[in-house]
């Protein structure tokens, strides 16, 4: 399971995307900051608030509208 989630490409977030997050619901993506192989997501959830998220944990929950 580890080495599929590895092997997803990053999906390509960008600040001022909409999305749905299956936890969260709606949000805007707020900034994006490169982090290694990775991204820390500011995220600004229509009934959840802000979260920071990885972007690729939280792409496998997650998806641009």
């Amino acid at each position: 399971l580890a080495s599929a989630a590895q092997s997803k490409p990053l999906p390509n977030f960008a600040a001022g995307d909409r999305v749905f997050h299956k936890a969260f619901g709606d949000g805007l993506i707020v900034s994006v900051k490169p982090m290694g192989g990775d991204a820390l997501l500011e995220i600004a959830f229509d009934q959840k608030g802000t979260k920071r998220l990885m972007a690729k944990s939280a792409g496998q929950f997650m998806h641009k509208l």
